[in-house]
């Protein structure tokens, strides 16, 4: 508070300089009148007296500075008179302070939005206990990265000796009823007994569940989330112990967590959490992947010693299991930085590109500056000459370059406030969320100020100190148009420009690599067809369709309702469509084949469908049949492959008839292939992760979670109601969603790629434009500055052509220098992308060439301009001028 109070009054004294100065003032006169006075009375005259008076009083000036020093905090007050004087040179220069401000707007805008970004996503403090303890569990094997298996979980959660809380995560669909209300779908987090009191969050309302809830038989309860309770029950203070039924059961609410409690960067949007009660048969399961974990590490553990131990439990687990363990391992990462990339090299990355914009605007100022110092080289001579130092020269111009900065960085603040409005909307829609927030919280504006100081910094230097080094008498001496800069001003001018081309070049390959890429991607031949499909999500309740039996008399019966729909041509059911792969796959051999090592072998993707589904889909049965309705429990096995795996296993000879089996060789579980199709694309993966696929009867598998797939010969969209109607006459309790067309799919899954490439083509865009206005304004100080010398070579009848050449060609040698600098840049960003992304990012020369191609055409017009004024000049103006 004392400190406060002594910040108030001295800022209270600065803004009250004028009340002071006069009151000092009045008391000197009172001194000087009162030496006068006595003067007088030692017989002096008048005159004499008030000469003697001043002599003895010493320098009036010097005096008032050393009270001003008294008053203390001197360096607040000579920054404001700095600063004021800076405002007066930048209204003087309108143009320059116009260009400057949108330069650095641009920049800093980039930057802060990007940032705004990531502090949504990783930098805000998540809303739980302690967020520096908790950490995320991956599974990592060549094949895969991400959830684990029952199993290993449990194995993890038993021989750990590093974690104080272990939660394991299921994301389960349920539907969930209200009595009198039809059900809906909901999204479920099944989580184990831990996970609330390890992310030690209490509840708005009621309680949550422990470890004695999470098991088999005592799991009937249910906590929801702020915003589902908002949204489905207004907000309801009863809604703690009244029943609801969930796929049937009913459960009974026991709490209500409060609203910053929802963080759906983590796995999505959750409307309510139940206890995951795993029974024993789940719990041993080892080749099946799909639960999530968490974790808080002890006290004294740190994040390498916590990998240290579960390398070694990964160690155990892969001599213990070698036929699903092999190659296996656990990746831990802190919590806070697992919603995007774990690894954190993609985040880096993006705020890297986002940094090169700001260097291309730093270089940008930087050569403004420079150009602008030659101009007002008479001025700093004048300075020096009166007594200046090069430290108060410097601190001047630095002044003049934060104040532009911090000008700068307020329209950046303003233009990513504007863009965060738009890319909001597209990211809640990227991760399927109600709302996503990117506020301009008091963090962004810390970062957007840091970044304004250190731009200032950035561009201000270099120009101070060469400025300061002008030599007194050439500036006395010199007109008034300015005099050519040194070479080291020249040389660092240059090297500006080339700096600001060549990064300008790696946006825009990096742009131009993802939009080639994915124009790719989107215009391969994928092997079936997306148009007219109309598609749905179901989660049948595993406690009314327990069994295969049961779910294959659903399947046949929804079938049914569809296809008396008017404008249905075909309806299918199936695990998933071919958009984001598949969601299982095994290890496959042929019968009779030598068998490969554990881990070896040949992994196949798998999906279970439905008679009639490669019809629906517009793919081609090649060889065999399809399935049909006596591939049903109790029938023979049966497979259809694709024809890749058909060439890999049986290269020379039909495979009709043939068996394979999975990696076990207790029980390979062989499966005769009847039928061969075409290979099939995912629209957002470049290739499959494995060529081989498999397709299975789902009569004879079963599964509750699978996707309806009508072809409609009308618009899907119209039918979105007779699909809803149909689902409930054959179980009015089961719940529909996601009812879309297949082309909404894509759409949908398509929009984190839009929102990346939106980023990065705005990232480009304004590096290249920024470079332009650089090489411009840097050539346009060229003609300025050698207008006598063109003037005389016009005069001594040099033509046109060969003024514009002259200049064009200093122009286009820092362009041709920059782009080379440019292309390893691009080469080097390529192989980085390429790591993220491989087949969509890669090396691409034709990409490489187009953007150079347009990077060189921006810098010929922004030196042609130039150039053609030179060629403008009148030689009796420019001579009369020097």
């Amino acid at each position: 508070m004392k400190l406060l109070r002594k910040i108030r009054s001295r800022l209270g004294g600065l803004f009250c300089r004028s009340r002071r100065d006069a009151e000092m003032e009045a008391e000197m006169r009172l001194h000087l009148q009162l030496r006068t006075e006595r003067n007088l009375a030692a017989g002096l005259s008048p005159e004499e007296a008030r000469a003697a008076a001043l002599q003895a009083f010493g320098g009036v000036e010097q005096l008032k500075e050393r009270c001003r020093d008294q008053w203390g905090w001197r360096w607040l007050d000579e920054f404001a008179r700095d600063g004021a004087y800076a405002v007066r040179m930048l209204l003087k220069s309108p143009g320059f302070a116009a260009v400057a401000i949108f330069t650095l707007a641009l920049g800093i805008g980039v930057n802060t939005s990007m940032f705004s970004f990531f502090n949504a996503v990783i930098f805000r403090p998540v809303p739980f206990a302690a967020p520096e303890g908790l950490v995320r569990l991956y599974h990592t094997s060549p094949r895969s990265f991400g959830p684990h298996a029952p199993a290993d979980l449990v194995d993890v959660k038993a021989q750990n000796e590093v974690f104080a809380k272990f939660a394991i995560v299921d994301l389960p669909s349920f539907s969930l009823a209200v009595p009198g209300e039809p059900a809906e779908q909901v999204n479920v987090c099944a989580v184990s007994g831990d996970y609330f009191a390890m992310l030690g969050v209490p509840p708005l309302l009621g309680r949550v569940f422990g470890p004695a809830e999470d098991q088999p038989g005592h799991d009937r309860v249910i906590v929801l989330s702020h915003q589902y309770w908002m949204r489905r029950f207004a907000g309801d203070a009863g809604i703690v112990g009244r029943t609801l039924r969930l796929d049937g059961e009913p459960m009974t609410v026991i709490g209500v967590m409060p609203e910053a409690f929802d963080y759906p960067m983590l796995w999505g949007s959750s409307d309510l959490w139940k206890p995951l009660a795993m029974n024993a048969n789940i719990a041993k399961v080892r080749d099946g992947y799909w639960l999530q974990a968490l974790a808080r590490l002890k006290p004294s553990v740190s994040l390498p010693q916590a990998q240290a131990n579960l390398d070694t439990i990964a160690g155990r687990l892969s001599r213990e299991y070698p036929l699903t363990n092999a190659q296996s391992g656990f990746y831990l990462a802190p919590l806070v930085k697992s919603a995007l990339d774990p690894e954190q090299r993609f985040n880096w990355m993006i705020m890297g590109l986002a940094a090169a914009v700001l260097l291309i605007a730093c270089a940008n100022l930087a050569n403004l500056q420079l150009a602008r110092n030659s101009g007002r080289a008479r001025e700093y001579a004048i300075r020096l000459a009166l007594g200046a130092s090069r430290f108060r020269l410097i601190r001047q111009m630095l002044t003049e370059s934060l104040v532009l900065s911090l000008l700068g960085g307020a329209g950046g603040v303003l233009g990513a406030w504007w863009a965060n409005q738009a890319l909001a909307g597209r990211l809640a829609q990227a991760f399927e969320l109600p709302t996503f927030r990117l506020s301009v919280d008091s963090r962004v504006l810390g970062f957007a100020l840091v970044a304004a100081v250190a731009t200032a910094a950035l561009f201000g230097v270099g120009p101070a100190w060469l400025a300061s080094r002008v030599d007194v008498n050439a500036g006395l001496k010199q007109a008034g148009r300015g005099v050519t800069g040194d070479r080291s001003r020249y040389r660092l001018r240059q090297m500006l420009i080339v700096t600001e081309l060549s990064l300008s070049l790696v946006l825009l390959a990096g742009a131009g690599y993802f939009v080639h890429g994915l124009y790719k991607l989107a215009r391969r031949e994928l092997g079936w067809r997306m148009d007219h499909l109309l598609t749905a999500r179901l989660a049948l309740p595993a406690n009314r369709y327990g069994d295969v039996e049961k779910c294959r008399a659903f399947y046949e019966r929804l079938n049914e309702e569809l296809a008396a729909v008017p404008g249905v041509e075909r309806s299918v059911v199936c695990d998933i469509l071919p958009v984001f792969g598949f969601y299982n796959s095994r290890g496959v051999i042929a019968e009779g084949a030598t068998a490969p090592a554990a881990g070896q072998e040949a992994l196949a993707d798998i999906n279970t469908v439905t008679p009639g589904y490669f019809a629906a889909l517009g793919m081609k049965i090649l060889q065999g049949r399809d399935f049909t309705a006596t591939d049903r429990p109790g029938a023979p096995a049966v497979v259809i492959v694709n024809q890749t795996l058909a060439r890999q296993l049986w290269p020379h000879e039909s495979p009709l008839g043939q068996r394979i089996g999975g990696p076990d060789p207790t029980h390979r579980d062989w499966l005769e292939v009847v039928g061969v199709v075409n290979e099939v694309g995912f629209n957002f993966i470049p290739l499959p992760r494995t060529h081989l696929q498999i397709y299975r009867p789902i009569a004879q598998t079963g599964g509750n979670y699978f996707s309806v797939v009508a072809r409609t010969s009308v618009a899907p969209e119209s039918l979105v109601g007779a699909l809803r109607r149909a689902v409930s006459r054959v179980d009015p309790d089961q719940a529909v969603s996601r009812v879309v067309s297949a082309e909404q799919v894509l759409a949908l899954g398509g929009s984190e790629f839009g929102i990346l490439i939106s980023g990065l083509l705005t990232m480009a865009v304004s590096g290249l434009l920024l470079s332009a206005l650089g090489l411009y304004g840097v050539i346009a100080q060229l003609v300025v500055e050698r207008t006598t010398e063109i003037g005389i070579r016009i005069a001594l009848g040099a033509r046109l052509r060969s003024v514009v050449w002259l200049v064009l060609r200093q122009g286009l040698r820092l362009a041709v220098v920059g782009m080379l600098l440019g292309l390893a840049g691009a080469w080097a960003l390529a192989r980085l992308l390429g790591s993220f992304m491989p087949g969509i990012v890669g090396q691409d020369p034709l990409v490489v060439a187009g953007c150079s191609l347009l990077l060189f055409g921006v810098t010929l017009l922004a030196c042609w301009l130039p150039a053609r004024r030179a060629a403008r000049v009148d030689p009796m103006v420019a001579l009369r001028a020097e």
